[in-house]
């Protein structure tokens, strides 16, 4: 009975997790440029919605050119 369990508990050691997927490079710079744009934008016109809409074209707009 012991044995059983000793190997079971080994086995459970043994096995790691797999990692989650990074995300990839290029989706890092466009949410960081579309980010920046969206705070830029926002800014200049004094709205949130502005800022959330110019930001979420930027992610489009990047997401098609970066393909």
């Amino acid at each position: 009975m012991m044995k059983i369990l000793r190997q079971a508990s080994q086995k459970k050691q043994e096995e790691q997790p797999e990692k989650p997927p990074r995300l990839p490079l290029r989706w890092v710079v466009i949410i960081g440029l579309a980010s920046v744009t969206g705070v830029f934008v926002g800014t200049l016109a004094s709205s949130v919605a502005t800022g959330f809409g110019a930001g979420l074209a930027m992610t489009g707009l990047l997401h098609q050119v970066m393909d």
